[in-house]
């Protein structure tokens, strides 16, 4: 059978496949200009703190550019390469060893930028709002353009220039461009109520966790003015603190086996076992007095130190690599109440105190038992607990949602970009 005899009626071949007979493949550079921004002189003052806008790389993450931090003066502006972008910009990071290399942003000021972000601007024909959603959803095949090796590796003009684009009718691409942003706007939605839910629990934390609920008479400890009927101990004196097993267990790991919770799986409140490790049976059964117990609280040592989870009952068994470990030894102490504890800025702050060590500072379990925490009777720990586990419960919803509509996206982007489907104007 012939290639003819395949193509869908209405479609051609292009480099991207068969495509809408009237969508045409253009480079980048055939309908924008495209330019770097520029850094004036750190060391001229008057160059800096004026009133022009200006955005460093970091700032691509934003996505949608609606303020920046930096500001330049006009006399920065002449005396360096820096240009003044206009609103509808869309901007690529050119640089980058870690994720921003290849991220897109589209600006809503007039803006200038460091030489580490390019400009694609005058567009002829073409959506600034389409060319921005086409180009980010194709940031891990930006990101391979790159020249250079691996991590050093970075764009440049003439990359940017040279990338193609499927481009539909302009009012086509407007259409696409509104389908893709509208959900943007209910993806930016539910992240300001997941931060604003956040700032929420934040506060019940502290209040709760420093006044509990419904207390009129309180009295002065260590930790500052606490419930009259409340106590301060020491962690070493309701807990028994130890450290998982030791990095030498790296020579143990398995495909199959015990499964070992690290730190990158202890999340603030939670256990995330996307990707976890597993050592040998024989191995484990030499440190077989470290296997965790239910209602084990995890601490992460170095990275976020005093972040914590608690060990839930279908984990009882596993093993935990180099995380400390906090077992309590009283019925007056609840492990949820005092895992909530420990992740609140209460907590943290002591972590920080106590970090020690080099270029990775950690938090042992000689610090760890010096930490001093009130305690209320276990109803008002019952209580408390079901107030900010309620919060978390919400967060938790949020998230899915937002992943719901991240996965929606993804699915319009991979139809509404390549004319799989087709939209009516």
């Amino acid at each position: 059978m012939s290639e003819e005899l395949v193509i869908k009626k209405g479609y051609k071949e292009s480099p991207f496949g068969l495509i809408p007979e009237d969508w045409e493949v253009q480079q980048i550079g055939s309908f924008a200009d495209v330019s770097t921004g520029g850094t004036p002189s750190t060391k001229v003052p008057e160059y800096w703190n004026g009133e022009i806008p200006w955005m460093n790389s970091g700032e691509i993450n934003l996505r949608r550019i609606k303020e920046v931090e930096g500001r330049i003066t006009e006399e920065g502006l002449n005396n360096s390469s820096a240009r003044l972008f206009k609103r509808g910009t869309v901007f690529m990071a050119l640089a980058g060893q870690g994720k921003t290399r290849g991220k897109v942003a589209m600006t809503e000021i007039d803006t200038c930028t460091n030489q580490s972000l390019a400009g694609i601007y005058n567009f002829k024909n073409v959506s600034n709002e389409f060319l921005f959603q086409n180009l980010e959803s194709r940031y891990s095949e930006i990101r391979k353009m790159s020249t250079g090796d691996g991590g050093r590796g970075g764009l440049n003009l003439s990359i940017i220039k040279s990338i193609k684009l499927l481009l539909p009718p302009l009012p086509e691409q407007q259409k696409i461009a509104e389908i893709l942003s509208t959900v943007d706007d209910k993806i930016e939605i539910i992240e300001e109520r997941i931060q604003q839910t956040q700032e929420l629990k934040k506060g019940l934390m502290q209040r709760l966790l420093t006044k509990g609920i419904g207390h009129t008479k309180f009295k002065d400890s260590p930790l500052g003015e606490i419930p009259d009927s409340w106590e301060v101990v020491r962690l070493e004196n309701v807990a028994k603190c130890f450290v998982g097993i030791a990095s030498s267990a790296t020579h143990a790991y398995d495909s199959q086996g015990i499964l070992l919770i690290r730190n990158q799986n202890i999340k603030e409140g939670y256990l995330d076992l996307n990707d976890v490790l597993y050592v040998k049976s024989d191995y484990e059964e030499q440190h077989k007095r470290k296997r965790l117990k239910s209602g084990d609280i995890l601490t992460m040592r170095t990275g976020y130190p005093g972040v914590s989870a608690v060990v839930p009952e279908n984990l009882e068994g596993c093993q935990s690599f180099t995380t400390l470990i906090t077992r309590i030894t009283t019925d007056k102490l609840k492990s949820s109440f005092l895992c909530f504890y420990i992740n609140s800025e209460i907590g943290k702050s002591f972590f920080l105190g106590k970090q020690a060590g080099g270029a990775q500072k950690n938090v042992g379990t000689t610090s760890l038992k010096t930490m001093e925490l009130p305690i209320p009777s276990v109803k008002e720990q019952d209580e408390i607990t079901e107030i900010l586990t309620s919060v978390d419960d919400k967060i938790e919803s949020l998230y899915d949602k937002k992943s719901t509509c991240q996965k929606l996206k993804k699915g319009l982007m991979q139809q509404l970009l390549t004319g799989k489907k087709r939209v009516k104007v």
